[in-house]
């Protein structure tokens, strides 16, 4: 089964110079900003299975470089809302 992550970013933190500018085939430009995600073992105290940080380049990893946080993900869980929907409403 697919697992779904839903949450959000703090577009504060945001470094704008590692947009990329990219040039595609239709002549359009695109722009890309690099991310991680990492998925915890288990949720945290609020929830939270996983968060989203900026990317980093192979020097910046090697160098030990500091680690942007962006936001948190959660399990998007449909199963509460289908055992409610079993239920007759009367």
């Amino acid at each position: 089964m697919t697992q779904q992550l839903i949450g959000s970013i703090d577009l504060n933190k945001i470094d704008k110079t590692k947009v990329k500018e990219v040039k595609l085939k239709n002549g359009t430009i695109a722009k890309f900003y690099d991310v991680k995600v990492v998925v915890k073992e288990e949720a945290d105290q609020f929830g939270n299975s996983a968060f989203i940080c900026q990317g980093q380049s192979k020097e910046e990893r090697e160098a030990k470089a500091e680690t942007i946080y962006l936001g948190n993900l959660k399990k998007l869980d449909y199963s509460k809302s289908e055992e409610q929907s079993d239920e007759l409403p009367f």
